[in-house]
């Protein structure tokens, strides 16, 4: 089977000749910049330095050498900014440091400034502060939230929720027919963020008040950001044509003890904005429907299910009422486990080789049987993770591919 073959199949419940591999695909399942160059350079693949694509979350583009030496099946079709709106385009790279003053390449226009702490701050195109990654600090925070002021549905006229920008879709044209030209499966990364969108433009604590206090200004937000969205898709799919296998979508709806908000709460508002995305998408392009959602999804999972999607990451199997076994009974005949393939909060990171080993086997014995499973890990792999822990457990999945196929 080729690459892109192996995934159509595990997509169709069915049992490919090897378990699906994901690595670094996404922004989801992805690979912290220094970890990558820490990486390259122990294998000596003659890696320039990491590429930066995703700036708040310092991840790194992974180059052919390195997909090819972790078997990698995905590949993934960047948005011109990958991280909207204080995102950067990524249509020409230039050289920089990374936190501990490796090479790396970032966006043209990545120009952050150092605060009297030794912060770095990225500020909007208004000049207001956006972004901070703190004195040692590994990440990007957002530290505005452009929507906290608004009141009323007059206060959403100012706001334009459109994520789409000039130039894109001849970029997505271009990079969509160089992927579809290999033999890899095609992932693209669209948004379609409601829950999420809101905790971030209103701040999040704002934003989840606001639900219970003022349902009408949720609903007229929702409103508003639907139809902004399904206007982005069809521009999207208008530019990438049948040239992209699977279609990643994002709403967080869970942290590590619960749902972020109640069942009934979630059918009230959220889901109806959902399902009226998701039913456009299904109707309108023949793309597996990938969502992420974080943390404890557990009681979500039938209704996503039922609005037709196809594929759940990033199966954070360590959060509450998760147990991956569970998972597979249940909801393994109906949706596809993309991810939950070692923790990354605490095995990963703090394990030893042989206790990230033992976990990789564990949850490949648990997802693999009968199809439905993609690789990786659980969301992205971190600075400062042990090298030999991502490598025992890449090495893990690559000796039991197999697995899948009895």
């Amino acid at each position: 089977m080729t690459s892109r073959e192996r995934v159509l199949t595990a997509l169709e419940h069915e049992v490919p000749d090897n378990i699906p591999i994901d690595f670094a695909s996404s922004r989801v399942t992805g690979i912290h910049a220094m970890t990558y160059s820490r990486l390259t350079k122990h294998l000596e693949l003659n890696s320039e330095g990491a590429r930066v694509y995703d700036v708040p979350q310092m991840l790194a583009d992974p180059e052919q050498s390195v997909i090819e030496y972790f078997n990698s099946d995905v590949v993934q079709l960047h948005r011109l900014i990958p991280a909207p709106p204080i995102g950067f385009k990524i249509d020409g790279y230039k050289p920089g440091r990374l936190q501990d003053g490796t090479r790396a390449f970032f966006p043209r226009q990545y120009d952050p400034k150092e605060d009297e702490s030794g912060n770095l701050i990225i500020h909007n195109q208004k000049g207001i502060p956006a972004y901070m990654m703190p004195k040692d600090g590994y990440y990007f925070s957002r530290i505005h939230n452009p929507m906290s002021s608004v009141e009323s549905r007059r206060d959403l006229e100012a706001f334009d929720l459109h994520e789409f920008v000039k130039g894109e879709s001849e970029w997505l044209r271009k990079e969509s027919m160089k992927l579809r030209a290999s033999d890899y499966a095609v992932l693209g990364q669209f948004g379609g963020n409601f829950l999420e969108r809101g905790n971030r433009l209103f701040g999040m604590e704002t934003f989840l008040i606001m639900l219970l206090s003022d349902p009408g200004l949720v609903e007229a937000f929702f409103d508003k950001l639907l139809a902004a969205t399904i206007e982005d898709f069809d521009h999207y799919v208008e530019a990438v044509e049948d040239r992209v296998d699977i279609i990643q979508l994002n709403d967080d709806l869970g942290h590590q003890d619960g749902p972020l908000i109640s069942l009934e709460l979630y059918e009230k508002l959220v889901k109806p904005y959902q399902q009226k995305l998701y039913e456009y998408i299904r109707k309108r392009t023949d793309m597996y429907l990938f969502l992420h959602s974080c943390g404890s999804v557990y009681p979500f999972i039938p209704h996503f299910i039922e609005m037709g999607v196809q594929i759940l990451n990033p199966v954070q199997y360590m959060a509450r009422d998760m147990d991956p076994a569970r998972l597979k009974r249940e909801f393994g005949r109906d949706i596809v486990f993309w991810g939950g393939g070692c923790d990354t909060q605490h095995v990963l990171a703090t394990g030893s080789a042989e206790e990230v080993r033992r976990e990789t086997e564990r949850l490949i014995e648990i997802f693999a049987p009968g199809g439905g499973f993609v690789f990786a890990q659980v969301h992205n792999i971190q600075p400062l993770v042990p090298l030999e822990n991502v490598l025992i457990m890449f090495d893990t999945v690559t000796r039991r591919r197999s697995y899948g196929s009895g």
